[in-house]
């Protein structure tokens, strides 16, 4: 798996995100666990939606 360039902690694929949004091509990651913002290129993501949303995030 190709590493991904993040700023402000590490990105786990396997785990949910929260997205605050996005700029110049970088997204902005909500990390609950950690609570802390991870700031991705958006060409190194794929955003899909949740299920049900109304679920707390973390």
């Amino acid at each position: 798996m190709a590493q991904v360039p993040v700023d402000g902690g590490i990105l786990d694929p396997v785990r949910p995100y929260l997205s605050l949004g996005d700029a110049g091509g970088t997204a902005v990651l909500w990390d609950p666990r950690d609570e802390a913002a991870l700031k991705v290129p958006l060409s190194a993501l794929r955003l899909v939606p949740v299920e049900a949303p109304l679920q707390p995030c973390g």
